[in-house]
This record gives structure tokens, C-alpha cells and sequence, in this order.
């Protein structure tokens, strides 16, 4: 869990020479999920879904290729109800490793 926005934290990440791929903002003081890497020659990250409880991307490298999923689980039993059964639905469509 972030609690701020990515411009807030931006240039320190920079500094340590990462970018930022991907981002769902932070709402309120709640979620917020930062695909942050180093750029490196031959890796590419590729967005393949987002929303406000996961950020979901490929990931190739040295000819290899994965899906990846980042997940923001609130505390609270209804929304992480509809976290699994988005991650179900979203799981039935893949199909790569």
C-alpha cells in the first residue's frame, strides 16, 4: 500500500534509476499499486489489464514471457471477495504461463 500519490514519491524513485511501467493512484488513503523496474536491454513489461485492485502485465525477457499480476487486497470482507472473483474470471482468460 502506497498512501501517496506517485508524484509525491516520483524523483526518489528516479534516483535509484527506476521507472515507473504502470500505476493505479492511490484513492484517498486506500490501494494505490506502482509497477516500478529498471530498464534493462532486453526486457519489456506490457500492460494487459488494470483497474483499481490489480495491475496485470507481461513481462519478456531473454525470449521468456510471463503474466504478472500486482494486487491491492483491502482489509474488508466484501471487496476482497470481489478481488477473487475478478482474479477467477481474469484467470479463466489467460493463457500463458
Amino acid at each position: 500500500e502506497t498512501n501517496c500519490s506517485f508524484g509525491k514519491a516520483s524523483d526518489f524513485w528516479c534516483k535509484l534509476g527506476y521507472d515507473c511501467f504502470f500505476l493505479e493512484e492511490v484513492e484517498g488513503h486506500m490501494g494505490g499499486i506502482w509497477v516500478l523496474a529498471k530498464k534493462q536491454r532486453n526486457l519489456t513489461l506490457s500492460l494487459v489489464e488494470s483497474n483499481n485492485r490489480a495491475i496485470t502485465f507481461q513481462i519478456s525477457l531473454g525470449g521468456f514471457n510471463w503474466l504478472c499480476s500486482t494486487v491491492y487486497a483491502r482489509p474488508n470482507l466484501a471487496a476482497s471477495y470481489k478481488l477473487w472473483e475478478y482474479l477467477m474470471r481474469f484467470k479463466a482468460s489467460i493463457s500463458i504461463p
